[in-house]
């Protein structure tokens, strides 16, 4: 009987616990989805940038495929406060939840991804397999569903599918890898802090002089925030690129999106969006592969000291006479 009750009160505990983790991420996802919708400028549910698409990515790879309801609870919710009628907000909210569980599945099934983004595999097969693939199953479903509850015209299909797929797809590139990453945080940080620290500061203070002064709108300066992404990998590695990349990202499309920097020259809002995505997807893919390579150097360093510390433990000086 005792032992009837101790599984009771498991299954009790494991089901609150699930509970818990479903509707807290639903509630960050909600979060994430006010933040990405003040981003929308064209059509107020197609955002530029979307951070929930990384979020469920990180969630549903972290906690596993059955956390899905907290994705699906909280696009539904973050579009019905939209006002979308209910069958728009319901269609947007399954293509966020399909696009995540697809991401996952294709990680885990097709390219046997490591949350840690140690190997270049896991950094290309982010980019590919979800940032660039699983995206076309939400930029699909979503943009049909507002067409067929007549809030997107089919003339301007075209143009909303793209941007929505660029708009998820800089979510995963930028949010995804942040939150994986800073789940799993390096001691090499707390041992540097100053330095991380300033690597910081600094770096938003450049990224803002190029994307909000005006000298950043005159000459092409947008390329001078890639020494801090080199900095960030070499001293930092993965921990130390996401966050510089993701500082970089935010200050650029709010500097982009207000018609200031480097890319405010570009006519339609639209196309500026595009071009800053492209560039802070570059930056940030550059400064991932930069920093695996520098993560597995220092990796291989250990493991040769740790070979060199065996081989000499066995052969070390011995004691007796002749």
């Amino acid at each position: 009987m005792s032992g009837l009750c101790e599984r009771r009160r498991i299954i009790t505990v494991m089901k609150a616990k699930y509970a818990v983790q479903v509707l807290g991420l639903a509630v960050v996802y909600l979060a994430a989805a006010k933040l990405g919708l003040s981003l929308a400028f064209s059509v107020k549910q197609i955002t530029s940038v979307w951070p929930p698409t990384g979020l469920a990515l990180a969630a549903l790879l972290l906690l596993g495929y059955r956390a899905w309801p907290g994705v699906f609870i909280g696009a539904l919710v973050a579009n019905w406060l939209t006002h979308e009628p209910a069958g728009v907000a319901a269609g947007i909210a399954v293509g966020n939840t399909l696009e995540a569980v697809t991401g996952v599945w294709l990680l885990r099934r097709v390219a046997g991804f490591q949350p840690g983004l140690e190997r270049i595999r896991d950094v290309v097969a982010l980019i590919g397999l979800a940032a660039v693939a699983s995206t076309l199953v939400a930029a699909s479903i979503g943009t049909l569903s507002l067409m067929a509850g007549g809030l997107l015209a089919g003339g301007n299909l075209g143009g909303a599918w793209l941007l929505w797929w660029f708009g998820d797809l800089a979510g995963d590139v930028l949010f995804a890898p942040f939150l994986l990453v800073w789940l799993r945080p390096e001691r090499r940080l707390r041992e540097h802090s100053w330095e991380a620290l300033a690597l910081l500061i600094s770096t938003v203070a450049v990224a803002g002089v190029v994307f909000f002064w005006p000298l950043g709108s005159i000459y092409p300066l947008e390329y001078i925030t890639f020494p801090f992404i080199i900095w960030g990998a070499l001293r930092f590695t993965q921990l130390g690129v996401t966050t510089v990349s993701l500082a970089i990202s935010v200050i650029a499309v709010l500097g982009t999106a207000g018609g200031r920097g480097p890319f405010a020259g570009v006519a339609s809002i639209e196309e500026r969006l595009v071009f800053i995505l492209l560039y802070v997807i570059l930056i940030t893919v550059s400064g991932l592969l930069t920093a695996v390579t520098v993560s597995g150097r220092e990796a291989a360093r250990r493991r040769r000291h740790a070979t060199r510390s065996g081989a000499n433990s066995m052969t070390g000086p011995r004691s007796g006479s002749n």
